[in-house]
């Protein structure tokens, strides 16, 4: 009993210290960020628009999220609730909506560890007639150790799968740059 006691209390110790250096390099991290990807996809514009604002259906494609649900409009926005496997929900605000080149959704929960927006460009590519699909996302992260994780542990990989995914539903591999 004394030994896993011991085993115990140091591995308490180890992640105290572990959680205070993640603190720390999230102090040094900006409150504020932005993470660009760009993908090709050879499906036409119009579908890719169609996968990207159905959001009802996303849940058919998209791994990670379990539903969606249509909440009332905000200030004439639509808005919408998310729910994912693994991570609680998300609500979204619509706010811009130009199809089908443009969208820009902003997350509407005040008090969640992160603040900001997706917006999708969508371009027909000259070549090939498919689709170059530019995601950026604009952050905050209040706090610092969600800021160390999404740096430097995630790099921010959850914008990929989402570009994976989407790339999926269309039967192709992605092929993700970053800006």
């Amino acid at each position: 009993m004394r030994k896993f006691l011991k085993i115990l209390a140091w591995t308490v110790l180890l992640l105290v210290v572990l959680f205070d250096i993640g603190l720390l390099l999230g102090m040094r991290l900006p409150r504020e960020h932005t993470v660009v990807r760009t993908m090709m996809l050879g499906a036409p514009r119009q579908a890719v628009w169609q996968a990207i604002t159905d959001f009802s259906k996303q849940p058919e494609w998209r791994a990670n999220l379990k539903s969606v649900e249509r909440l009332p409009d905000r200030d004439g926005l639509p808005v919408w609730r998310e729910s994912y496997k693994h991570m609680g929900s998300e609500t979204l605000v619509t706010e811009q909506f130009i199809p089908p080149t443009y969208l820009v959704r902003t997350i509407a929960d005040e008090r969640g560890p992160m603040s900001g927006s997706w917006e999708f460009s969508l371009l027909t590519n000259a070549v090939g007639g498919g689709t170059a699909i530019s995601l950026t996302e604009r952050g905050q992260v209040r706090n610092p150790f969600v800021r160390f994780i999404a740096h430097d542990v995630m790099k921010y990989r959850y914008i990929d799968e989402y570009l994976r995914q989407l790339a999926a539903k269309f039967g192709e591999k992605a092929t993700i740059e970053s800006r």
